[in-house]
């Protein structure tokens, strides 16, 4: 997913988001370096994904592969919807 793809990418820590465009309602994949949030740039949040070392390598070492895979196990996309 899009989602996989910018979180695999970012490197360092930070979050891969799925955003509403502030202006059109559009979805839109954000990755963030660090404590950056899509609000400073004036997009709606849906949900984040935490990709700081303390999310997840405590159970999947430093595979964020891993990581992803049971992230989306455990999604309640009810509740984001």
């Amino acid at each position: 997913t899009k989602l996989n793809l910018a979180s695999l990418e970012l490197f360092g820590s930070g979050w891969a988001w799925l955003v509403a465009s502030s202006t059109t309602g559009d979805l839109q994949v954000e990755a963030t370096a660090n404590q950056d949030s899509p609000l400073m740039s004036g997009q709606v949040p849906l949900f984040g994904i935490d990709l700081w070392e303390h999310a997840y390598y405590l159970k999947h070492g430093p595979s964020r592969k891993d990581y992803l895979n049971d992230f989306w196990k455990v999604l309640n996309w009810p509740f984001v919807e």
